[in-house]
């Protein structure tokens, strides 16, 4: 009997992080044995010497901790000392002492006490975030919450939407950076007391992948005047940007030249026979994605408030922490469907054509028409105002075009 062997890349990259968050339960659970569980307190005057995890209804925190908490409970109160993260889900989490690393908070209510010290940064999704007088955040404050009111001391960003508006803007800003449109192209080069647009209003947590894509809306370009000098800083910048796109770019397609070429080549085949109709499922794609991401936020919000109203403190806490996790792992595949994968069907496409034309016998090697359709893309990407309709454009007809050959096979 012969068996045939189906490759479906993005189906191991979802089995792969099931088996890894099943790997974490295999580890949380031997912990337990171990002893490194430790009910749901720690008793004022108590110093522990290891990671801990506290699970239950009120989880109180008055003693010392070194080391990392992971607390689960209907209310979580850190009072004492912790030298290193901490990790909570819960109705309300009150923080009045030290946390020594990074704390990662989802709830409907997080206050920092006037005395509460974070000597790293927060990291919070949830309903209301309230910092007091006194308080002090080291670094960065990042946030996707209802409301917020704060008073404490800040290191240094603060990154967050705040409000229901605000959190579909978040979405909608987000997927626009990722396409290119907040872009901060290479100024004119002109001489350096030329004035250069502001592009830092956008504070996103995308921001950082931003720097990735160089691509999108650029300012007007200017005339070059005779007696102006080349500043060679920023054509340095950019020349360094357009590197760090390329790189990005050929490495993660010759990634998906090995693992999927199915998927580019029926990508490709789509493109060529069904332009349009791939353009018209791209958009409707890219739609519904971002309404189910925030339907899906939403029924995980719900479902948590229903259990902590009905005092299941417990049940509410796991539904949360497991409903945020998995609505965080489909934004990832989603944002890389988006930002990447679209974009490099696309080039590949592009690709085969130009080589298709040039020398046949080259287009038969997927390496070559995708490293030359992303070599093309990311020229073209950089044309200020044009770039950002190229990118627009690549993002929908790649989309579609993956759309349809996962319609039309039942696999990627």
């Amino acid at each position: 009997m012969t068996s045939r062997r189906t490759a479906k890349p993005m189906l191991n990259m979802f089995l792969a992080a099931l088996l890894a968050t099943g790997g974490l339960l295999s580890v949380f659970t031997t912990a337990y044995a171990q002893g490194i569980v430790y009910g749901s307190s720690v008793p004022a005057g108590v110093t522990i010497q290891n990671d801990i995890i506290l699970f239950g209804d009120d989880v109180v925190i008055d003693g010392t901790v070194d080391g990392d908490v992971i607390a689960l409970g209907n209310t979580v109160h850190v009072n004492g000392a912790i030298s290193g993260a901490l990790v909570t889900a819960a109705q309300s989490v009150t923080v009045k002492g030290k946390v020594g690393g990074s704390a990662y908070i989802a709830s409907l209510v997080l206050a920092f006490g006037p005395a509460a010290q974070a000597a790293r940064s927060v990291y919070f999704v949830g309903g209301q975030l309230d910092t007091a007088t006194g308080s002090a955040i080291a670094r960065d404050i990042n946030a996707i919450a209802l409301g917020a009111h704060l008073e404490g001391e800040l290191g240094r960003n603060m990154r967050s939407a705040i409000g229901p508006v605000d959190l579909l803007r978040l979405a909608v800003q987000g997927i626009n950076s990722l396409l290119g449109a907040n872009r901060i192209q290479l100024p004119p080069l002109l001489a350096p007391t030329s004035a250069i647009p502001d592009t830092r209003g956008l504070q996103l947590t995308v921001s950082s992948v931003d720097g990735l894509l160089s691509m999108g809306i650029a300012s007007p370009a200017q005339g070059l005047p005779p007696s102006t000098a080349i500043d060679t800083d920023r054509l340095l910048a950019w020349l360094l940007r357009f590197g760090l796109d390329l790189v990005t770019f050929v490495v993660l397609g010759l990634l998906l030249v090995l693992l999927a070429p199915g998927m580019l080549s029926r990508g490709a085949h789509q493109l060529r026979t069904s332009p349009w109709a791939a353009l018209g499922w791209g958009v409707a794609v890219f739609a519904t994605g971002i309404v189910a991401l925030i339907l899906a936020l939403a029924v995980v919000l719900a479902l948590s408030m229903l259990f902590w109203a009905l005092s299941l403190g417990a049940l509410g806490s796991l539904t949360f922490a497991v409903g945020l996790f998995s609505v965080l792992l489909a934004a990832v595949l989603y944002v890389f469907l988006v930002l990447f994968c679209s974009k490099l069907v696309a080039a590949f496409f592009v690709g085969q054509l130009i080589l298709g034309a040039i020398s046949p016998r080259a287009a038969d090697t997927k390496a070559w028409s995708m490293l030359l359709g992303i070599l093309v893309y990311l020229l073209l990407a950089a044309i200020p105002y044009f770039g950002w309709l190229v990118a627009v454009s690549a993002t929908f007809f790649g989309l579609g075009a993956i759309w349809m050959s996962v319609r039309d096979t039942g696999r990627l």
